[in-house]
Parts: C-alpha cells; structure tokens; sequence
C-alpha cells in the first residue's frame, strides 16, 4: 500500500495547518508556436510532511512555447501560494537551470544573456524572479516520463491544457 505522500497513492485528508508545498508543474506546447498549456500539482503538506490535500491548477496560452508554458505553470503555482516553502519538481532543465543558475547574471546585466542579447521569456522569467526572491524554495529537476507518477499526472494535465488529450 502507497504512503499518503506518495502522490501515486491515496490521498489522506487532514485537517492539519500546511507547512510546505511539493509542487509539480509541467508545460505542453502544439508546435514551435502553437497552443500551449500547462499544470501544477500542489500537494499541501503538514509539519510531519503528510499531503494535507492536492490543488490542481491548469492553463493555456496560443500562441506559445512549451519553454513558456514550463515557466508559466511555477508561476502560477508560487503566485497561488506565496507564504509557504515550496519544493518545486520540474522535468525541464530549462526551468531548473534557469532559476537556479542563469536569473541572477541575467539581473545583474539587466536581463541581457552572456552574448548581451535580450533573454528569451524575459517577462516570465522576470515574474518567476520576484515570485521567488527571499522565499524558501527548492527547485528540482526530475527526468520526464521515466515513471515519477506526479510528473506524469502533470504531463498529461499540461497536454490537456494545450488541446490535445
């Protein structure tokens, strides 16, 4: 039998104060710029780190990219919960790299990239900065469709959003 925070099992319901966030998000995009969409599963946790309960939040955007839509569902997810530590799960390296590594030598040349060119989502990216400055996060990156049951749960949901089943 699956614990109660393994987001593949059953989910125990708790009237619990939640302490934490594990959000997984995912984008989805039709083409190099066709309709896209997105999806965070935010499951609630209590101090002993049991699910409270699991939002789902979803959303879409034509035209678009699917680095959009990655960036867009982390977005939506920490601007839905902006008081609590988060570990956010990602298969997008892009995402996970980007907020980790890249957004502070962006900053600080006014989000130009190393070449002195203007960073590609720059508006996005800018968002999911101030969203995450002085906040307790832990972003990581988990391999896609290798079997993480959340990160499907949240591929599947990201492709719906986009149109396609």
């Amino acid at each position: 039998m699956s614990s109660p925070t393994d987001p593949a099992g059953p989910l125990v319901f708790r009237s619990a104060p939640v302490v934490r966030l594990v959000i997984h998000v995912d984008g989805s995009c039709f083409g190099p710029a066709g309709p896209g969409g997105w999806a965070a599963l935010i499951d609630r946790l209590d101090a002993q780190g049991h699910v409270v309960d699991r939002v789902v939040m979803t959303g879409r955007e034509s035209p678009s990219t699917n680095n959009r839509m990655e960036l867009a569902g982390a977005i939506a997810a920490l601007a839905g919960f902006p008081a609590l530590p988060a570990t956010i799960v990602s298969d997008s390296r892009y995402l996970v790299t980007g907020i980790t590594q890249w957004v502070g030598p962006w900053r600080a040349r006014g989000w130009k990239n190393g070449r002195g060119r203007r960073v590609a989502n720059r508006d996005l990216w800018r968002e999911l900065d101030a969203l995450a400055t002085g906040r307790d996060l832990e972003w990581v990156w988990t391999k896609g469709h290798a079997g993480d049951p959340a990160n499907e749960a949240a591929d599947v949901l990201a492709r719906a959003a986009a149109g396609g089943a």
